[in-house]
């Protein structure tokens, strides 16, 4: 027998370290069958298709011709699979011996591709190159990972005794991985607050964000970087029911987030299993905060191959044995993986555990580190004299959000880390988890050899301390609220992007995110106008103070305001004397190149309203809006007070356009200011606004997606001029405000222009369409492209600088 020393590094109220001795099991050896190590199983009580090719009914190993095997991974092909190329001493194992199988009919089924964004790397005809099925046996069939896509594959594992333990004891330790979608268990899509429903994270499983299909690229790329594992280990790991805890440690591992393994960011809940959503499944539940949801998608597998590749041992176990728990309400305490207690109002919760059932194959001693994920950051970890066994304090906070405090336990075995095991405290009182707010980002331009310095902010609405962190893979590093990056001094010109999360630490949902992209350029256009905006005329003077080149040689100026004026000084003073938004742009050119910097100028109207609304809590004003349909009456006056109008029939499929249009006839220039709202479900091409025959919202151009808005109108010739203004995201029940002008284009005589702001849940965005002809009056309309294409109007002022057509 081996004494293995144990030495424990704890993370509380403050850090310390705890080293003992305890009584293992045999040492590892090359032939340990049938015994092996495993918290439930003494022997195999699964299929080793490895071991024993011989088929099952129907199901058999693909033929040889058919199998992908790896070849050694390089820095520009990491990922280089060959149909039917085996040779003798291979290194890694492949997965044609690996089995998937679908638990939900086909529902959700693994992808047969993973492909980098350039195409340059990628893994095809995965499925004919392994063993598939429907419904399978885990035992008998050697399942080694599934999949089921229902609203019960989320926090309903998580937070129940039965379905956890089962999965644990059934899928975890039985060699195979369970996967599913979190769907309603967890969402991002309210710009406040995301929708949380885990009590406990729960390491013994996948799950993704997102619905049906959602978690299959995620055993894709598992798939992929289990094949670089080693022959013989990877043959040690599914004798003894590892695969599943090994690949999780490498996928948390390899996420590409600028921070340590025990961090938050790699232990979640559920993640995005392909990070930058080129094939996202399932419902759009990440896109309001989808930096914090997503990664470097090719950087994440490259990541996941190389430490594959380069394991030789197998990762430890960690394994937890609560002995006593006061206070609270114990949900489950006999797993070997997690724990969950609900904590009530004002209860201190004392468990008394033990760590010693963790275990290493190879019989080498563990180090262990305790981690407060998030949660309450007071929590006590003590040793128990020279035992193994630890007690843990975690008082109650009163300021602390509903949501959990997760503790993690993890094993170290002198080489990797293992998946860990989470202590879960579930605090049943307090209100939502507010989403703290993140500032501080901006687009800069620096010269090659300059330093880009971000200040970064953040506020939590329940007044904790935030931490930031960043991607993996882009410039600079992020240390307490400061982002520095160094440029070298030959770096080429290009941009490089930053991107940003910011946590509240308090319950594993409170996240923002944001990015910045950081120009680098020999030469430096920098333009400041003061005022940036006011009433017309509007007197503005410019400044390029900061404008520079890498030589420092000379500069030449190159001003144009956008309203048919220009300038070659360096400090301009200008006039506005229309109102419009004016995208005014510096060019600014030295011995080292040209640069050009834009800022918009917004100059207000004082024209007369010509349209305010035009409903109330009797209806629709028929001297300002006859309906688009009149056969149609799905144009109701909701809210308190008739406070909004919505155009909306679920019951009604007769398409559109059905909504308002405006009795008056309008001439440029014109300035609209909106506040709309529009459901992405069921929303049918040339629903939006129509400006003098011009569409804005999800216009009828082809190629146009309802999850985008753009501007657009069809030309005469046939086609469409269209632009892209911003993408929506699905659920969040927020208004879009709109402001445009309609107003002559000065560089295309005869011809108009629009320009604008929409407010969206992604932020604002500035657009323009220009050059456009246009008839000489026209309405306005409000419409929806079918009776189930949900549009609600809140508000709408325009201000015409012509005296409309009189209402007929």
């Amino acid at each position: 027998m081996i004494i293995r020393k144990l030495c424990l590094a704890v993370a509380g109220s403050f850090p310390f370290f705890l080293c003992f001795s305890v009584w293992p099991v045999p040492a590892f050896g090359q032939e340990m069958r049938p015994a092996i190590k495993n918290p439930y199983y003494e022997k195999p009580a699964w299929k080793l298709w490895c071991d024993d090719p011989a088929p099952v009914g129907d199901v058999s190993l693909p033929p040889e011709a058919q199998r992908l095997f790896p070849w050694p991974p390089a820095s520009e092909r990491f990922v280089d699979y060959r149909k039917g190329q085996d040779w003798p001493g291979r290194t890694y194992a492949g997965f044609w011996c690996d089995v998937y199988s679908s638990e939900d009919n086909k529902h959700s089924y693994v992808r047969d591709a993973w492909k980098s964004p350039a195409g340059d790397n990628a893994v095809e005809g995965i499925l004919e190159g392994m063993i598939h099925l429907n419904r399978g046996e885990i035992g008998s069939h050697g399942i080694n990972f599934t999949s089921q896509s229902t609203t019960e594959m989320g926090h309903h594992i998580a937070n129940e005794k039965d379905r956890l333990e089962r999965t644990e004891r059934d899928y975890y330790f039985r060699d195979c991985l369970r996967t599913g979608p979190a769907h309603i268990s967890f969402m991002d899509r309210a710009p406040d607050r995301a929708v949380d429903e885990y009590q406990a994270l729960a390491p013994c499983f996948y799950n993704s964000i997102g619905s049906s299909g959602s978690e299959t690229m995620a055993i894709t790329k598992m798939l992929i970087a289990g094949g670089y594992l080693p022959v013989a280990l990877k043959r040690t790991l599914q004798v003894n029911g590892l695969y599943p805890a090994t690949l999780l440690y490498i996928w948390k591992a390899a996420l590409p987030y600028k921070v340590p393994y025990d961090d938050e960011l790699r232990h979640r809940v559920a993640y995005n299993s392909q990070g930058d959503h080129a094939d996202y499944r399932g419902s759009n539940q990440t896109e309001f905060n989808h930096l914090f949801h997503n990664y470097n998608d090719e950087l994440h597998l490259r990541n996941m191959v190389k430490i594959a590749a380069g394991m030789d041992v197998a990762p430890p176990v960690a394994l937890l044995k609560p002995l006593e728990v006061k206070g609270g309400t114990v949900v489950y305490d006999t797993l070997k993986t997690a724990l969950l207690i609900r904590q009530g109002e004002d209860e201190e919760i004392r468990i008394r555990l033990s760590a010693a059932d963790s275990y290493d194959l190879q019989g080498w001693p563990l180090t262990f580190r305790w981690k407060v994920l998030y949660g309450h950051r007071d929590v006590q970890i003590r040793r128990e004299g020279e035992t193994a066994e630890y007690t843990l304090v975690i008082p109650f906070d009163k300021q602390l959000p509903r949501g959990r405090t997760s503790i993690l336990l993890i094993a170290n075995n002198g080489r990797y880390d293992s998946n860990p095991a989470v202590v879960n405290i579930y605090r049943t009182a307090g209100k939502d988890n507010l989403r703290p707010t993140l500032e501080g980002l901006r687009d800069l331009t620096i010269l090659p050899g300059e330093r880009a310095i971000f200040r970064l902010s953040g506020r939590d609405p329940e007044g904790f301390p935030v931490v930031f962190s960043q991607w993996d893979g882009e410039v600079g590093r992020i240390e307490g609220d400061t982002f520095t990056w160094q440029c070298p001094p030959f770096h080429p010109a290009g941009v490089e992007p930053v991107t940003v999360i910011v946590s509240d630490g308090s319950a594993g949902n409170g996240y923002n995110s944001g990015r910045a992209f950081i120009t680098v350029s020999p030469t430096a256009a920098c333009l400041r106008p003061d005022p940036p905006q006011g009433p017309a005329p509007l007197r503005v003077s410019f400044s390029s103070e900061g404008s520079r080149d890498l030589k420092n040689g000379p500069l030449r100026y190159e001003w144009n305001f956008d309203d048919g004026s220009v300038s070659g000084e360096p400090n301009p003073v200008h006039t506005f004397t229309p109102p419009g938004f004016y995208e005014v742009s510096l060019t600014v050119t030295g011995p080292s190149g040209r640069h050009t910097a834009r800022s918009v100028v917004r100059v207000e109207p004082q024209w007369p309203l010509a349209i305010e609304n035009g409903w109330g809590k009797d209806g629709i004003d028929r001297a300002v809006w006859q309906l688009t349909d009149p056969d149609t009456a799905i144009v109701h006056v909701s809210g308190r007070d008739g406070g909004f109008v919505k155009i909306y029939d679920p019951k009604l499929e007769k398409p559109g356009p059905h909504g308002l249009t405006s009795l008056k006839k309008l001439a440029p220039p014109l300035y609209l200011e909106a506040s709309f709202f529009s459901v992405l479900d069921g929303i049918r091409p040339g629903t939006g606004f129509s400006i003098l025959g011009t569409q804005l919202g999800y216009i009828e151009a082809p190629g146009e997606s309802g999850r985008n808005i753009s501007i657009g109108r069809p030309l005469a010739a046939g086609g469409w001029a269209s632009r892209f203004i911003a993408s929506k995201v699905r659920f969040p029940w927020q208004k879009s405000n709109l402001r445009l002008f309609l107003d002559a284009d000065p560089a295309h005589p005869g011809r108009f222009r629009y320009t604008g702001f929409l407010e969206s849940d992604t932020g604002e965005n500035f657009f323009r369409l220009d050059n456009q002809e246009l008839p000489s009056e026209g309405p306005i309309s409000i419409v929806s492209g079918s009776a189930r294409s949900r549009f609600e109007l809140y508000s709408i002022r325009i201000w015409a600088g012509k005296t409309p057509s009189p209402a007929r």
